[in-house]
């Protein structure tokens, strides 16, 4: 039952992935298309060719990091003895896996942590995933503060990265980030390069996503322990527990883009509000004018023509 459940959620996340892999080949199509209209300087020109061969590495690499969690699926046994013959190769392999899924933000997560737990337990499968995690992070945030929004939205919609503005609020930026980051069902791929645009340093950023990834990790690797032994009901158990949490974290981040959308249409309609109160002064003092200059006029005209 277990098995079935997590071949179900791999199946959907890998078609979620290739949905993630066609949306950047449009998008990378798209600003392709924008360049070859106007003339390219040497700068545009290296800049095109290190997104072309940052693509295809993108659809390599997810290529390739997906293997092991498709030979965990179809031989969960088989990957565990192999990481237990080369116990290191694993470990560098899996901290790979992990920082290509958060790097390229379109290989899902709840997969390769689950084989994490199944393959070294719970303790070591989360010490893994944070050490993959930490890279990663910290990568994408030096590599967005660098090159700024254009490489977000080489995998993310612009309304998406617009949704979460909200994270723009110095006061409660770290705050919120840590709670979003720590629930599931948040996009924490898109927090991940968003963070990048946030005025904060790498430090403060991997004080706060490190930490948070513990609870979603830690949870996925304790199911990933358990599955295919005498104790599974504790993976469907846990399981369970984080579809539930997963829930309540897509109904707060629903919430909050929902605040971001209502201020800002009040902040448009008090834009709007001040421009026509701005016409109907500038009219009311246009009008002002011109009584006073037909009243000159009239005085002018009244005056003895002798005088």
């Amino acid at each position: 039952m277990a098995r079935n459940s997590f071949s179900d959620k791999l199946s959907k996340a890998w078609s979620d992935t290739k949905k993630h892999l066609k949306f950047i080949v449009r998008k990378s199509n798209k600003t392709a298309r924008s360049y070859l209209k106007h003339p390219l300087s040497k700068k545009q020109k290296r800049y095109l060719v290190y997104a072309i061969l940052f693509i295809i590495a993108m659809i390599v690499v997810s290529y390739f990091a997906m293997q092991p969690i498709v030979k965990f699926v179809s031989d969960p046994q088989g990957l565990r003895i192999w990481a237990e013959s080369h116990p290191v190769t694993a470990v560098f392999a899996f901290i790979a896996i992990m920082f290509a899924q958060i790097f390229i933000a379109v290989l899902p997560g709840e997969p390769v942590q689950l084989a994490l737990g199944y393959t070294f337990g719970w303790f070591w499968g989360l010490i893994i995933g944070l050490i993959g995690a930490a890279i990663a992070s910290a990568l994408v945030f030096l590599l967005v503060k660098r090159f700024g929004r254009p490489l977000v939205e080489i995998f993310f919609p612009a309304e998406k990265i617009d949704e979460i503005d909200f994270l723009h609020d110095k006061k409660r930026m770290n705050v919120l980030l840590f709670i979003l980051m720590m629930i599931p069902g948040t996009p924490k791929d898109l927090f991940t390069y968003a963070a990048g645009l946030l005025p904060m340093s790498l430090t403060t950023w991997l004080l706060i996503s490190v930490p948070a990834r513990i609870p979603g990790i830690l949870g996925a690797t304790i199911a990933g322990e358990h599955l295919g032994q005498d104790t599974w009901y504790v993976s469907v158990i846990v399981l369970s527990i984080v579809a539930l949490l997963a829930v309540l974290g897509i109904m707060y981040f629903a919430y909050l883009t929902k605040q971001s959308r209502q201020r800002k249409e009040i902040q448009r309609m008090r834009a709007h509000y001040r421009e026509v109160q701005a016409e109907r002064k500038a009219e009311e003092a246009a009008q002002k004018r011109e009584a006073a200059e037909e009243l000159a006029a009239d005085k002018k005209e009244s005056l003895p023509s002798g005088k």
